[in-house]
């Protein structure tokens, strides 16, 4: 799964866990449990294998940051989620960041292209060491 690569690390350290969860509002429900780690617990995918862009620079010119990294799953318009080219499945970038209010964009938005050569040398590697 694609990601934004500042969603799963901080400061270059991988995240001990990253929670993913495939619904339209990934946070529903959410304020249903005694506590936020029990919710993730009931409703998100625990994954601890991430991998990221090596030439990630939070702090270089956009659209020059690498902000993106893979999240290997073991059952397979916010940062990390991805722009779709029309009405189909093909992801054209991942969103680094941008502003939203009540699910609604109410800013730009700022997203790591898919066609340029760094992404797509970063996924063909990702695909040639995990892809089956």
């Amino acid at each position: 799964m694609l990601t934004a690569r500042h969603c799963v690390e901080e400061a270059g350290n991988i995240n001990d866990v990253t929670y993913v969860r495939f619904e339209e509002n990934a946070l529903a429900g959410i304020g249903d449990y005694g506590s936020l780690q029990d919710g993730f617990d009931a409703e998100w995918m625990a994954v601890e294998t991430v991998v990221l862009h090596p030439l990630y620079d939070d702090y270089a010119e956009f659209p020059n940051t690498c902000d993106i990294g893979v999240v290997i799953l073991a059952d397979c318009g916010d940062s990390g989620g991805p722009t779709f080219f029309k009405d189909t499945n093909i992801v054209v970038s991942v969103t680094s960041f941008g502003w939203a209010k009540n699910g609604n964009c109410v800013g730009n938005d700022f997203n790591l292209r898919t066609d340029v050569p760094s992404a797509q040398d970063f996924i063909e590697l990702i695909l040639n060491v995990y892809g089956d």
